[in-house]
C-alpha cells in the first residue's frame, strides 16, 4: 500500500486497498479465533506458557500487522507446545506427575 500511494496511480492505489480489505476478510476468522484462544491462554495458564504464546503469535503478527498466512503452521504448532506445556505445569502443580 505504502508503495502504490507513493507511485500517485489511483488506480494501483484503489486495486491495492481492494486486495488489502479482501485479505483482511479472509484472515479475520482465524485471527479472531486464534485471538480467543490467546486469550484463554493467558487466563489460565503460568507465566511461562503465557509467555511461549504471546511471543508465537507477536512472531507472525507483523508488528500489529495481519499475520504471515506462511507463518500460520508454526504458530499453530507453537501453541500446540504451549498448550502440552500448559498441562504438564498443571498437572506437576497438582502433583499428578
Amino acid at each position: 500500500m505504502i508503495n502504490a500511494k507513493s507511485g500517485g496511480n489511483q488506480a494501483i492505489i484503489e486495486a491495492c486497498g481492494a486486495e488489502r480489505h479482501a485479505a483482511i476478510d479472509r484472515q479475520h476468522p482465524w485471527t479472531t479465533s486464534t485471538s480467543q484462544a490467546l486469550e484463554a491462554v493467558r487466563l489460565y495458564a503460568p507465566e511461562n506458557v503465557v509467555e511461549l504464546a504471546d511471543a508465537a503469535w507477536s512472531a507472525i503478527h507483523n508488528g500489529g500487522s495481519l499475520p504471515a498466512v506462511t507463518a500460520i503452521d508454526a504458530f499453530e504448532d507453537a501453541v500446540l507446545d504451549a498448550l502440552a506445556d500448559l498441562r504438564a505445569e498443571t498437572r506437576a502443580t497438582a502433583g499428578l506427575m
